[in-house]
């Protein structure tokens, strides 16, 4: 006589649903840890934020604090310099005056030359670009003309400059260079004028 049995583990002490829930339960652990170790990231992060603006923010208040002391100090030294207690010795000394005149020898005053030069440029030239080379004592100014006006716009801006840039001996010549170009299919001159200072 064949009978089937079947065979149970009486040894088994977790069952299948057992060990899913147990697995659940660790995702969700896991889950839980890895949700906690980012906000753990970033609490530490903006720890550290703070602490740079902390540090920022007093050495600011540390210069401005080292500033108005200064400030104090010179203020102090010149009102008993004034009443003749101080020992600080303000006087200028030919060194001072000769180094202070060949810093205004080359000085260029450029806010009133940029008014002018609004007013010199040709209402049909545009400005593209200026530069000023100190160490040349050198400015380039480059504009945009139509073609067909070109030759017209070159002589009232040579008269503009000329009249208005060359009388002071900041500059006294200057050199103009139309380039022809095109945008678009549209020609035009783009003109470099150098105005230098030629000894």
């Amino acid at each position: 006589m064949n009978t089937k049995l079947i065979k149970i583990n009486l040894n088994q002490t977790v069952s299948r649903f057992e060990l899913a829930e147990i697995k659940k339960e660790k995702n969700r652990w896991i889950i839980y840890g890895a949700i906690t170790f980012v906000f753990l990231l970033i609490l530490l992060f903006n720890f550290f934020i703070i602490n740079k603006y902390n540090g920022l923010i007093s050495s600011r208040l540390n210069n401005a604090k080292n500033l108005i002391d200064d400030s104090n100090k010179i203020r102090k030294n010149y009102e008993n310099y004034n009443k003749g207690e101080g020992n600080v010795d303000l006087t200028i000394s030919q060194a001072d005056i000769d180094r202070l005149f060949d810093v205004e020898k080359k000085r260029i005053s450029l806010a009133k030359k940029l008014e002018a030069l609004a007013f010199d440029i040709p209402e049909n030239m545009s400005l593209l670009d200026f530069e000023y080379h100190y160490d040349k004592n050198e400015l380039i100014i480059t504009l945009i003309s139509e073609v067909d006006r070109y030759s017209e716009n070159k002589e009232l801006l040579i008269q503009n400059i000329t009249q208005n840039f060359m009388n002071d001996g900041d500059f006294n010549s200057y050199d103009l260079r139309p380039e022809k170009d095109n945008h678009k299919q549209q020609q035009y001159y783009k003109v470099i004028l150098t105005l230098s200072n030629k000894k």
